[in-house]
């Protein structure tokens, strides 16, 4: 900072850097220079998610205060129901190994064979036995679907190379007819044509001709009469 006395008092000068800075400073703190609509929305949004998550995270605890309320309250009670979802599951993986996903009951490795249950399992073991029976069907199952997928592109394929072939057949088909009509035109009806036209074209020469006669004859009449 310098003093310029030249107008008979002390006044302070700013650097040209100095100023710059300020400017620049200004430039950036004025709202009306910038648009902060994007970062706006953006926060919005992020409130948004926060407050959905809080919400999520309190219906979860809910459920899991309710739940822990009703073991407490009633542990006989869930325990027939823990039965009961045992016994759901366990008809699942045996409708499932025996019926529609045979390829799971043909492929059973040794590791799956060690999963079928014995009467001296406790409840832990009974439900981690049938997670990875559930686990064995459910990527058996995604196998076969992605089988299916495959299969269902090459059927698309042939589809449309089925599709394209009959193309090429009715165009080909539509070639040949127009091939033959024009044969026939050619080689049938423009010869009769002909034909007739040359005909037709006797006819009026020998009406000509008639006219001529009938001219004759009239004139003869006239000096015969008179």
């Amino acid at each position: 900072m310098s003093f310029n006395t030249a107008s008979g008092g002390q006044q302070p000068m700013h650097h040209p850097q100095q100023q710059q800075q300020q400017q620049q400073q200004q430039l950036f703190m004025n709202p009306q220079t910038e648009n902060l609509d994007q970062l706006y929305s953006l926060v919005g949004t992020l409130v948004a998610l926060v407050q959905e998550n809080k919400k999520h995270k309190a219906s979860i605890l809910s459920k899991v205060d309710m739940l822990s309320t009703r073991i407490n309250r009633d542990p006989e009670k869930v325990k027939e129901s823990y039965e009961g979802d045992k016994a759901v599951f366990q008809n699942f993986i045996n409708g499932s190994i025996g019926s529609y996903s045979t390829s799971a009951k043909l492929n059973r490795t040794d590791d799956q064979l060690s999963t079928d249950q014995s009467e001296d399992d406790t409840d832990e073991e009974i439900v981690l036995k049938q997670n990875t029976q559930l686990k064995a069907i459910l990527k058996d199952e995604q196998m076969a679907t992605l089988n299916s997928v495959k299969a269902l592109s090459y059927h698309e394929e042939g589809f449309h190379d089925i599709i394209r072939a009959l193309r090429c057949d009715v165009l080909n088909h539509r070639k040949l007819v127009l091939e033959i009509a024009r044969k026939k035109f050619n080689g049938d009806l423009v010869p009769k044509e002909d034909d007739e036209f040359g005909k037709y074209m006797e006819n009026v020469d020998n009406f000509d001709q008639l006219l001529k006669l009938s001219e004759v004859f009239r004139s003869l009449l006239k000096l015969l009469n008179t």
